[in-house]
């Protein structure tokens, strides 16, 4: 009888644990998820400020050059470079100069 009763409780108390676990298991999982989703929410909010601003000062150098002013502003000249480096990384990656 006291054998009997001692199995039930196990069960019993097994079973209790094991949903315990599955509670707490379930809550950091959740804390994971909700920091990974803040920081991509932070990435995408960085890069669509980084394009925004691109953006911006393409439409700032088209206002200039409708304007008859011909040049590029200075502001533009820091993309003018990244763009040229990035061109001569490519041909250079094209040519065999550069291994990835």
């Amino acid at each position: 009888m006291k054998l009997g009763h001692e199995e039930r409780s196990f069960l019993l108390n097994n079973s209790k644990l094991i949903e315990r676990w599955r509670v707490i298991l379930r809550q950091c999982k959740n804390e994971d998820l909700r920091v990974d989703v803040r920081t991509l929410v932070d990435g995408f909010s960085r890069a669509l400020d980084r394009k925004t601003a691109h953006i911006d000062l393409l439409l700032q150098v088209g206002r200039s050059v409708a304007g008859n002013d011909l040049g590029p502003s200075p502001a533009f000249y820091p993309f003018e470079i990244s763009f040229l480096l990035h061109i001569m990384l490519l041909i250079a990656k094209r040519r065999g100069n550069i291994s990835c």
